[in-house]
């Protein structure tokens, strides 16, 4: 990745980097790591801030797609309009989905360069992959835990990285286990709603209204959900006119999957669901609205493929 102008990347994230200068960082240079997820802009404005103790800062803010609005403004500000006058390169790691889109299109054209490291194309890799993740923040995961990771969040590369990390900061454990990692999947809304969404699309309507159920009883926001099930049908909706995992933006082996799943949908079946989804996105967001009911039409929509 260059620091040469912001520096933009994903893979699950592309990494998109961006500096005023078209120098190599500065030796000695201060490295600030943030998290979109909690970081605020205020913490970017202190990150950003001249130092004492060093010419240059090298800012490297994580998982961009979860920043607030503040915070991505102020981001965008800052590298839209340094015209060369800041103390700092900026590194935004992105994780390719569609939210915070437009900003990192924003970036690149401020000037950001644009660097996408290859993901893994095997559930091998992909194993690997997840292993690696506990392996550069200095812990070990069982090989068990590191399938269940890699099975789960297949499609989302960018989850499997927070989840690594929020393990090994709120756990000691070494190795992690798969015990742990199923007390965090379980717990994450994301997830659930992904494994809803699979009921779902393997016909289990009942099984996955139960579960729709159990979730929003236990405090899972609404809009959360329909997130996890629109990724689903995106997913499916793209293996339908992509040739390859390329096209499709997925390694080749997912796509090899998803495929499969895709032909029993008709375009149609596809855009129903789709339209659905957005209709119960806004019956969440619209005050006395039952965000409950709209939410368990979309999964028997689902269950039902369309029709």
């Amino acid at each position: 990745m260059s620091y040469a102008a912001p520096t933009i990347s994903s893979w699950a994230a592309p990494c998109a980097s961006w500096s005023p200068t078209c120098a190599p960082p500065t030796p000695g240079a201060d490295v600030i790591e943030l998290d979109a997820s909690h970081a605020g802009a205020l913490d970017f404005d202190q990150a950003t801030a001249p130092s004492l103790f060093s010419a240059r800062n090298i800012i490297v803010l994580a998982n961009f797609a979860s920043a607030d609005d503040h915070l991505a403004d102020r981001v965008l500000a800052y590298a839209t309009t340094a015209h060369g006058e800041t103390d700092a390169d900026l590194i935004v790691s992105h994780d390719a989905g569609n939210r915070r889109r437009a900003a990192v299109n924003k970036l690149l054209t401020a000037g950001a360069q644009l660097h996408e490291p290859a993901a893994p194309t095997t559930p091998q890799a992909l194993r690997e992959y997840a292993v690696q993740q506990f392996a550069t923040r200095g812990r070990r995961v069982t090989p068990d835990a590191a399938q269940h990771l890699a099975d789960t969040l297949a499609g989302n590369l960018g989850e499997l990285d927070r989840l690594a990390e929020q393990l090994c900061q709120d756990y000691d454990d070494n190795p992690v286990t798969a015990q742990r990692v199923n007390q965090y999947l379980n717990a994450s809304p994301h997830v659930k709603g992904w494994n809803i969404a699979d009921m779902a699309l393997a016909g289990r309507a009942g099984q996955a209204v139960v579960a729709l159920r159990a979730a929003l009883d236990q405090g899972d926001e609404p809009i959360t959900l329909i997130g996890a099930f629109a990724s689903k049908m995106r997913a499916i909706a793209q293996v339908k006119t992509a040739a390859n995992g390329k096209e499709a933006g997925m390694p080749q082996w997912l796509y090899t999957k998803t495929k499969t799943m895709a032909r029993q949908w008709s375009d149609q079946a596809v855009a129903a669901c789709i339209g659905k989804l957005a209709w119960a996105d806004e019956q969440c967001k619209t005050t006395g609205s039952n965000g409950q009911y709209a939410l368990e039409q979309c999964v028997e929509l689902i269950a039902r493929r369309g029709r």
